[in-house]
């Protein structure tokens, strides 16, 4: 099988303010990094209850669209809320820039998640599968956060 790894990414409508850029093993830049803990530490983001989360729903309303949205039901009882905001890649954005703690989706491909995936990494955050399993870009589900929440959010 090829290399899957994803080594560069640029995905432009991340921010309104900026286009958000990540390149596997270059640092990030200081004042994103500064950024990101600024707002974590404003929002409590180490806690669900403190945290605002994102989440993405599929076309097929199928049992990955029923777990989602139990998944949406209990954490919008637990959390600050959670929103629904568009694409893939730029919710992970979202939560490599500290405006969000965390986002999930299943059934995305791997275009859909390949940049984000990347933005999240090279910002320090977690990936996973939604099983807790090791991310790969052709898994069908996608689990991203800041890092401190991840366990909290998961289903393993």
């Amino acid at each position: 099988m090829a290399d899957t790894t994803v080594v560069g990414a640029v995905v432009s409508a991340a921010s309104p303010w900026r286009e958000t850029v990540a390149a596997a093993g270059f640092p990030e830049r200081e004042e994103d990094k500064d950024e990101r803990e600024r707002a974590r530490k404003q929002r409590g983001g180490e806690k669900v209850e403190r945290s605002l989360l994102v989440t993405g729903f599929g076309y097929d309303h199928d049992d990955a669209w029923a777990t989602n949205i139990d998944l949406f039901r209990e954490f919008t009882d637990v959390s600050r809320g959670v929103r629904r905001l568009g694409a893939a890649a730029v919710d992970m954005c979202h939560v490599a820039l500290g405006i969000v703690e965390a986002y999930w989706e299943y059934r995305l491909k791997p275009w859909d998640m390949a940049a984000g995936v990347l933005m999240v990494e090279e910002a320090g955050g977690a990936v996973s599968r939604m099983d807790g399993g090791k991310f790969c870009v052709f898994d069908r589900s996608v689990l991203v956060s800041n890092g401190v929440l991840h366990e909290k959010v998961s289903l393993f």
